[in-house]
């Protein structure tokens, strides 16, 4: 999970990565480009690594919060099939052998 690597780590595989000489990313881009030498390039290299490293975990959190949310809607079926009206009901304590006065 890219998430869970070191950001120091991170920087260091993508600085390979994107190196002119030994990086992946020109032969597949097939392209020759040094992109850690302009300030758009070197902009656009620190957008894609955070989106890269960021973007695993977001979706973990969305696939969660879907998943409760659909387990929420379950519980409330038989109440109705719109979970927003449902309005639940409380039970009133029972006293532990004691009366209320009236």
């Amino acid at each position: 999970m890219p998430y869970a690597i070191i950001t120091v780590v991170a920087a260091l595989a993508w600085k390979f990565a994107f190196d002119p000489v030994t990086g992946f990313v020109n032969p597949r881009l097939g392209i020759e480009h040094v992109w850690l030498t302009e300030p758009w390039s070197v902009s656009l290299v620190i957008i894609l690594t955070a989106v890269w490293k960021i973007t695993l975990f977001m979706a973990l959190l969305l696939l969660a919060g879907v998943k409760r949310f659909q387990s929420r809607a379950r519980n409330l079926a038989p109440f109705g099939t719109d979970p927003l009206s449902y309005r639940p009901r409380f039970a009133r304590p029972e006293s532990k052998g004691k009366t209320r006065p009236r």
